[in-house]
This record gives structure tokens, C-alpha cells and sequence, in this order.
């Protein structure tokens, strides 16, 4: 017999914690999978703004999906870091509608 009942899909990964890694000029990203993300500060927009001091005050908000430097202020979301910083957006946009139905 088999299983027609609807599964839970798993939850999206949320963000679990975060730093600032002066030497390297990234912002360290940990995720609620084991994921760490490295990112080169370059990419926030608006951190270029902050001295290190403000670069390393970050924390997590809205239940780990957006990053805050209270000082700037500056904020990233978790979507935008993936759809902008890692460039999640043109993979997206390539599947299109139809196709990221038959793939979820």
C-alpha cells in the first residue's frame, strides 16, 4: 500500500547566529542546518557606512530571518541574503512557475 498521505515539508533554515570577522572583512552567518555562510561585507549594502565597531554589532531578528546593525541602522533579510548576495535569484527565475512546482 502506499502512502498517500501529505508530508510536512522540513523548514527553511533561519539564521542562528552571527559575527563580524574584522580580518577577513566578512560577516559570518550560521544557520539552524549547519550551514555557515561567509560573506564579504561588500555585499550588505549600506555596511560600508559603519567603522568596525558598528560592523560588529549584529544581531538576529523576526525569528532568525533578518540580520541588524543597529548603529547604521542596516538590515538584511535571509531572503535577500540568499536572492541578492548569493545570486539564488537567477536560479530562481530560470526554474520559473511551472517548473518550481514539479520540484517542491
Amino acid at each position: 500500500m502506499v502512502n498517500t498521505e501529505p508530508t510536512a515539508r522540513p523548514s527553511a533554515p533561519t539564521m542562528v547566529a552571527v559575527r563580524f570577522h574584522a580580518a577577513g572583512r566578512q560577516i559570518v552567518v550560521s544557520l539552524s542546518n549547519g550551514v555557515t555562510l561567509a560573506l564579504p561585507e561588500a555585499l550588505v549594502p549600506g555596511l560600508d557606512r559603519l567603522d568596525d565597531d558598528g560592523r560588529a554589532e549584529v544581531a538576529i531578528s523576526d525569528d532568525g530571518h533578518v540580520l541588524v546593525w543597529p548603529r547604521g541602522p542596516v538590515y538584511l533579510s535571509y531572503l535577500r541574503l540568499l536572492t541578492d548576495c548569493l545570486g539564488a535569484r537567477a536560479a530562481i527565475t530560470r526554474l520559473g512557475p511551472k517548473r518550481r512546482e514539479r520540484e517542491t
